[in-house]
């Protein structure tokens, strides 16, 4: 059962997956369009970019009970899900760009990151540096000019 189990979420839902959480999306490059998500038109990429918080971010969501609806990964599964993410030819991994922190730093400087902002701030900071469109079901990016944003509707 668990070898089923692993399968499933290895091979099925990850996809879907995606499209349900806020961070897993990460960085996306080169957009075009296509239909994606239960039959809605989405603007598609060619590859998706996670950078270190929003893989962070995939294992923290796979390994949650409430988000995963009760049947959270183990740790090494939701690592091994990341893995293999990483393995394939549409994602790729993103370091911080330059010019990262002094986005960061004008921003904090502007008044946009409140506490509960940090994370979103320097993804926001990160996609504007490295010139990628960020992915998101998070209205707070909204209030980060110069983002390239996709904002997806829940």
């Amino acid at each position: 059962m668990r070898g089923a189990a692993e399968r499933y979420w290895r091979e099925e839902a990850a996809e879907r997956i995606a499209f349900n959480t806020v961070t897993m999306l990460g960085l996306v490059r080169v957009l075009s369009s296509a239909p994606i998500m239960a039959g809605r038109p989405l603007e598609a990429a060619e590859r998706i970019a996670f950078n270190t918080v929003t893989m962070l971010g995939l294992v923290r969501v796979l390994s949650s009970a409430p988000i995963m609806a009760g049947r959270p990964l183990e740790a090494a599964d939701a690592w091994s899900v990341l893995q293999t993410w990483l393995a394939t030819d549409h994602i790729v991994r993103l370091h911080e760009p330059e010019g990262c922190r002094a986005k960061m730093a004008d921003m904090v400087a502007a008044g946009l990151v409140t506490r509960a902002l940090w994370t979103d701030a320097y993804l926001a900071a990160f996609a504007i540096a490295a010139r990628v469109r960020l992915v998101t079901f998070d209205t707070d990016f909204t209030r980060f000019g110069g983002l390239d944003l996709l904002h997806l509707a829940s």
